[in-house]
């Protein structure tokens, strides 16, 4: 069934031939390009102008958003870079914002299943982050470039990572100022 709707959509001409949809490798990709599923490698892509994202269960290699390179991570996760500026998409932005997301989970939390797909417990407060690294690379260059934690209480704490030209880094999300998922990188 699903293959004679993909092939309505195909010569319809909702999906395009260059469409990477297919049901025996696992691909599944929105009509606009801009959202990519791999089901067998757990992967999901957004990219567009102003963000690239990527949720993985799983980094076996890198995996190339255009401007965003996730070389290595430590686990599962989601990376994900967004421009901060008003008119200015990941290309030309000078502020942008990260994201690392581990799994999180409440204090206390339990599951009745071993794929914890079934809450037991909901736990309670404080919510538990897994610490992970994940190592990235932007396709730009930078006379001077930072990376900061921002808190979880919106506060832009001291930087963490600093450098000139190349723009390369590892992330954690075990910062100084203590956990946290979100990020400010900028670009001078």
């Amino acid at each position: 069934l699903f293959r004679s709707i993909l092939d309505s959509l195909r010569q319809g001409g909702v999906l395009s031939d260059d469409n990477g949809t297919s049901i025996d490798t696992g691909i599944y990709q929105s009509s606009t390009g801009e959202i990519l599923l791999n089901r067998f490698a757990g992967q999901l892509r957004v990219v567009t102008d102003k963000t690239a994202a990527a949720a993985f269960s799983t980094l076996r290699e890198p995996i190339d958003l255009g401007l965003l390179r996730v070389e290595r991570a430590d686990g599962n996760g989601l990376v994900a870079i967004s421009a901060l500026d008003a008119n200015a998409g990941l290309a030309t932005g000078r502020r942008l914002l990260l994201i690392f997301a581990t799994d999180a989970q409440n204090t206390g939390m339990a599951f009745r299943d071993t794929e914890e797909k079934v809450i037991e417990d909901f736990g309670r407060l404080p919510v538990r982050l897994r610490e992970g690294y994940v190592d990235l690379t932007l396709a730009r260059t930078a006379g001077n470039w930072s990376v900061s934690p921002v808190g979880l209480d919106g506060n832009v704490h001291a930087p963490v990572v600093q450098g000139t030209g190349n723009v390369a880094f590892r992330l954690s999300n075990n910062g100084p100022s203590g956990p946290t998922t979100y990020f400010l990188l900028e670009l001078r």
